[in-house]
């Protein structure tokens, strides 16, 4: 489980060596107006990764993931969900 912000760093480090990843977002839909990032699953063909949004204050590593035109991403709900980390 990926909790922190340099354990999440260190993750997006070994990541940016994948050509692809695969991501999933939970949302919590209860009692907010808006839904709230509740998880963050990652998975780099070899490994799954488990991103608790709770404790992570610095998003710009995986943001760097998701920017890198070289990794190709996978996603479960395409477009929809990227907002949530831009």
């Amino acid at each position: 489980m990926i909790e922190t912000d340099d354990a999440l760093a260190s993750l997006c480090e070994a990541v940016r060596a994948c050509p692809a990843i695969a991501l999933d977002t939970e949302f919590v839909r209860t009692r907010t107006y808006y839904p709230q990032l509740g998880l963050i699953q990652l998975f780099d063909g070899a490994d799954v990764a488990l991103i608790d949004p709770l404790g992570i204050t610095d998003w710009s590593p995986l943001k760097a993931v998701l920017r890198d035109t070289g990794i190709t991403k996978i996603s479960s709900r395409g477009q929809r969900r990227s907002g949530s980390v831009s």
